[in-house]
């Protein structure tokens, strides 16, 4: 066989084999695994942040709240002063758009949002006197003959046609607090004593003294109490008429203002 032959013939075997070491050596990723996307680094893919305008100076607090209609805590509140700044938060896993409280601490009155405020941007809620519509902390204070009583179970049901219900204890000092009530009337039934109960309404306003509402109960049946004097309403107490005595199944009659109605369980009861 000559030489040009042998030649011819480990060309035709030679070239294309180079043909494909130079394929492999420009596309790497055929002969090794693509390694797996890294995630960013830095803060995580649900924090947020949020612009806040309020309509004053001053302390707030955001606190972001459970979804509507399922039960929880609200996350622990973060501090913020008026009348804007930017806060980072972490809202609920799944929620597009978080329930918020942002908290005024001087007037002790709060924002649900949403329905309140306005955002003029994805990320910048403006809020207005108006949208603070809501009391931060709404206290019951359950006497008998002037003095906290011992025990007691008090429901709270708002416009919101939501009912909260606390329990009074010595440790409590006859008082019973309830989170987060929106304006308007709201129905309050207390619970006590051998099968007794007291119904009366109250106004709920954000027009109050001092960082909460301090709403007076006094029951008319005789009850354990506390050996100590009931202070005469702290620095909020809310007005309202004195309590009638009607049967427990009627409601008050409408009248301007909070309109406390109190009722005695029927004679059979233990």
């Amino acid at each position: 066989m000559s030489v040009q032959k042998i030649w011819g013939h480990w060309a035709r075997v030679l070239v294309p084999a180079s043909v494909v070491t130079l394929a492999l050596a420009a596309h790497p990723s055929a002969n090794a695994q693509q390694k797996p996307s890294e995630q960013p680094s830095g803060k995580s893919a649900s924090t947020r942040t949020l612009t806040i305008v309020v309509p004053s100076d001053g302390q707030y607090y955001l606190r972001v709240l459970p979804p509507a209609g399922k039960q929880g805590s609200a996350s622990l509140p973060i501090a913020f002063r008026g009348p804007k700044a930017t806060v980072t938060y972490s809202p609920p896993a799944g929620e597009a758009t978080p329930r918020l409280a942002i908290d005024e601490e001087q007037s002790g009155n709060t924002a649900i949002v949403p329905p309140s405020g306005h955002f003029t941007a994805p990320d910048v809620l403006e809020l207005k006197r108006i949208d603070f519509d809501h009391v931060r902390f709404v206290q019951v204070k359950v006497t008998y003959d002037g003095k906290p009583v011992r025990e007691a179970r008090v429901t709270l049901t708002g416009t919101d046609k939501v009912t909260r219900t606390a329990a009074v204890e010595p440790v409590s000092q006859g008082l019973a607090t309830f989170e987060d009530v929106p304006v308007g009337k709201a129905r309050i039934t207390i619970q006590y004593g051998e099968g007794f109960t007291q119904i009366q309404d109250q106004q709920i306003s954000t027009d109050h003294p001092g960082d909460r509402l301090i709403v007076p109960a006094a029951v008319s049946n005789k009850v354990p109490t506390l050996d100590v004097e009931a202070q005469a309403g702290g620095a909020a107490t809310a007005p309202q008429s004195g309590a009638s005595q009607t049967p427990s199944a009627s409601g008050p009659s409408a009248a301007p203002g909070p309109q406390p109605v109190a009722s005695q369980p029927p004679s059979a009861s233990g």
